[in-house]
């Protein structure tokens, strides 16, 4: 991801061996709480929500978030696969069947 995707908070860079891991906003739609984290030896994602700042709402709710997200995400994906953090959008996206190992 670049900088300049709304979506994409890059929070730490890590070795290109290690899954990456993608933290998915708080209630807030922001991800920079996670800012915080200490080093884990990983790339760390935050994921924004992109419909924040225009005020637009997901019509499909929680569901139609979290495909979004998974459909960023996948193209993203190595051989060392992804990591998942968050809660409410994490319990929807890992059951998405793209082997996304989940952490809450």
């Amino acid at each position: 991801p670049t900088h300049s995707n709304r979506l994409f908070l890059p929070l730490q860079k890590g070795d290109s061996d290690t899954s990456q891991m993608f933290l998915v906003h708080d209630g807030s739609g922001l991800s920079h709480c996670y800012s915080r984290v200490g080093s884990l030896g990983r790339t760390l994602w935050g994921l924004n929500n992109p419909k924040l700042s225009s005020g637009e709402r997901w019509s499909g709710g929680v569901s139609e978030m979290a495909e979004h997200y998974v459909s960023q995400i996948r193209p993203l994906m190595t051989d060392a696969g992804c990591v998942l953090g968050g809660k409410i959008q994490v319990t929807k996206m890992s059951r998405s069947d793209l082997g996304l190992r989940c952490c809450l």
